[in-house]
């Protein structure tokens, strides 16, 4: 049988283990779980997405605002300077030909935490709505564009290589 002092001694180093993770998390940045917070979003937000998938994405998104809190009232101070921004989440910085779209710095922890927290707990809902249904098709307004040619370029497409 196990008593509450061996207990103690094993729950110590996960502990640890835990504590060193969260104090070095912030150390990569924004640009480690940008994907993760997009992914998350797209979890709560594509209406093509079950309702299964939805609703622990969007318990999570709720938890990730709970735990954003206190950061964004750390980083409060930040919130004049307009050098003080971050890129946002929702996949705009893949395309940066198109223009990046930053916030400051104080709403950064809401947008990345309430999609990591989606991406968290709805992961393992989607994996298993995906057994079942067809992936779902982007979401509402997502325009799929293809570059122009270069000038004097033939599209393949249109006029196939000859013999």
């Amino acid at each position: 049988m196990i008593d509450s002092v061996s207990l103690r001694w094993l729950l110590r180093p996960a502990a640890v283990v835990l504590l060193a993770l969260l104090l070095l998390s912030p150390l990569g940045g924004c640009s480690t779980v940008r994907p993760m917070a997009n992914n998350g979003q797209d979890l709560v937000e594509n209406p093509q997405r079950s309702i299964w998938v939805r609703i622990p994405s969007g318990l999570g998104a709720a938890v990730g605002i709970l735990v954003a809190v206190p950061v964004s009232v750390l980083l409060l101070p930040t919130y004049p300077f307009e050098s003080a921004c971050v890129e946002t989440a929702d996949g705009h910085w893949s395309q940066k030909e198109k223009g990046d779209i930053y916030m400051p710095l104080v709403y950064g922890p809401y947008e990345y935490g309430s999609g990591m927290g989606a991406s968290i707990l709805g992961w393992p809902f989607e994996r298993c709505s995906a057994l079942f249904n067809d992936p779902p098709g982007p979401p509402p307004g997502t325009l799929d564009e293809t570059p122009e040619l270069p000038p004097g370029e033939q599209d393949p497409a249109v006029h196939p290589p000859g013999p």
